[in-house]
């Protein structure tokens, strides 16, 4: 049986773009400002036990053997994460489908059942990122509304205009570069991938310009990175003149604006991308199903 290059290839798409965004923001949420901050701006879903918990929410965790596997024909290793599954039945197509390896999948219509269950399954977690991107969307749009308050505050109580200026860029840039580094970071993941999937035998000119294109991805991280770290030192001078002319309230309010901007953002974009990842994964496997099915 041959190995079936699409599905292969949605398989070793799990090394995202996330991977080149871990521990570039700390939007961790003190409790001291959620404590401070004022209760007619704070958006509806911003409790404590929401903030620290709304990224684990992303990924759903990992759970027993259900009990419909006890029942079930097919082996216990079918019943792990569906990427987990779609890598271990991938290998046995490459390999050929054979007696020690697959004594409860004697014939393709067993196979083909576990595709067809596999499909199942991803749209059920598909439908539930998908609701929780609506909630997400939800609360980002709450806190943009909490940062035109902020913004009004700032207008108001800040008396020198280049501190009104300072802060108007300030708040531009980071969220700028919020959406570059998630950019080139799902380019220098594409390139990573791309090069790591070049079979063995593959000519040093098309394996040259692979590493190039990597290479330049991750110039253009290194990059982007630079540019955050000249954003962030900016972060301070903005605090001092801010703390002075806001109220407690205020001032807090605008620490949580711009913690829960980068943080929500991030968010919104790790499940646009698993949800994108789903969509591949589920397309590749019906195109791996005979249509007689």
């Amino acid at each position: 049986e041959k190995k079936d290059p699409k599905l292969s290839s949605m398989l070793k798409s799990d090394g995202g773009r996330m991977q080149y965004m871990d521990g570039l923001f700390h939007t961790e949420i003190d409790q001291d400002i959620l404590v401070r901050r004022s209760p007619k701006t704070s958006p509806k879903s911003s409790s404590v036990g929401n903030d620290q918990e709304a990224l684990q929410s992303v990924t759903p965790k990992k759970e027993g053997v259900p009990e419909e596997a006890e029942k079930s024909p097919l082996p216990s290793n079918y019943w792990v994460s569906p990427s987990k599954a779609l890598i271990e039945m991938n290998i046995r197509q490459s390999e050929g489908i054979g007696k020690d390896m697959t004594k409860d999948i004697d014939d393709s219509d067993k196979l083909i059942k576990t595709k067809e269950e596999l499909v199942d399954s991803i749209q059920k977690k598909m439908d539930k990122l998908k609701e929780e991107k609506k909630e997400l969307t939800k609360e980002l749009e709450e806190t943009e509304t909490l940062g035109k308050e902020v913004q009004k505050a700032v207008e108001r109580k800040c008396k020198k205009q280049h501190e009104k200026d300072k802060f108007k860029t300030y708040i531009g840039d980071m969220e700028k570069i919020i959406l570059l580094l998630l950019k080139v970071s799902g380019l220098l993941a594409r390139a990573e991938n791309a090069l790591q999937s070049l079979p063995e035998d593959s000519n040093e000119r098309l394996k040259k310009m692979a590493a190039d294109k990597r290479d330049r991805a991750k110039q253009q991280h290194e990059d982007a990175k630079v540019l955050k770290e000249d954003i962030e030192k900016r972060s301070g001078q903005i605090e001092v003149f801010l703390q002075e002319a806001l109220s407690e309230e205020e001032f807090a309010d605008y620490k949580y604006y711009v913690k829960m901007k980068s943080k929500l953002t991030i968010e919104k974009q790790e499940l646009e991308d698993k949800i994108s990842l789903g969509e591949e994964q589920i397309s590749a496997l019906k195109l791996s199903i005979p249509e007689k099915h």
